[in-house]
């Protein structure tokens, strides 16, 4: 079975067309083939950066020019249940490649990422089977030795309680020029969570000018996959 992985505008559901709207964007729909076209869009219409790594030019022109460093806050949320087994390296990999976007960019911003993981039974209940594995950070390198040592084990998918969770428990810049973004990859449907609705944890997100995205894992005829 061939897998997919696809950047969408939480495509499972969520919230991502109000979110462009609201940074004035048209979003892409989502392309059959693994794509960051709504980070690059964002990246470039926001901060004006240079095309890096295969970028197209933006179609929107700034009226201020870009900061020389901009700041950009990156929490990786990785669905560990175990429907994830055989899709969670390629998961990964994704997920690091849209740090490597930012990385890349020019101009260089300064970049600080977080991992939360979901949908494992080796996590708490009380807390929604959700943990946070390194908070906001610069160290790249810790991000990724422990995005790269995540296992799958089980578990219920509750996307709503990791939104929930990213978006009010990290120590997000209050800079209103910060680009903040919250990328969930899993393979389940959104609304499992009967508590934290994803509807409202993303529109909580986007209160406090998070964007929420999501990476979708699964085979290309699952239904979810649309």
């Amino acid at each position: 079975m061939n897998a997919i992985l696809r950047l969408t505008p939480l495509g499972l559901g969520f919230a991502g067309a109000a979110l462009a709207a609201a940074h004035g964007l048209a979003q892409e729909s989502a392309a059959p083939a693994v794509t960051t076209s709504v980070v690059r869009e964002v990246s470039c219409a926001r901060y004006g950066w240079s095309p890096g790594c295969g970028w197209s030019e933006a179609p929107w022109a700034l009226a201020v020019p870009p900061p020389a460093n901009p700041l950009v806050e990156i929490a990786i949320c990785l669905d560990t249940s175990g429907s994830m087994d055989g899709l969670i390296g390629s998961a990964k990999q994704k997920l690091w490649a849209i740090v490597n976007e930012f990385v890349f960019a020019e101009p260089m911003p300064r970049l600080r990422v977080a991992l939360y993981t979901y949908g494992n039974d080796g996590h708490s209940a009380e807390n929604g089977w959700v943990n946070l594995e390194c908070p906001l950070t610069e160290d790249l390198d810790l991000v990724s030795e422990r995005l790269f040592a995540q296992t799958t084990n089980g578990g219920t998918e509750l996307v709503g309680r990791v939104v929930n969770a990213a978006a009010g428990q990290l120590d997000w810049s209050p800079d209103p020029g910060a680009l903040k973004l919250i990328v969930v990859a899993g393979n389940e449907t959104a609304d499992q969570d009967t508590v934290v609705s994803f509807r409202d944890a993303c529109a909580g997100a986007i209160a406090r000018d998070i964007m929420v995205d999501a990476i979708y894992c699964g085979a290309p005829g699952d239904g979810d996959a649309d």
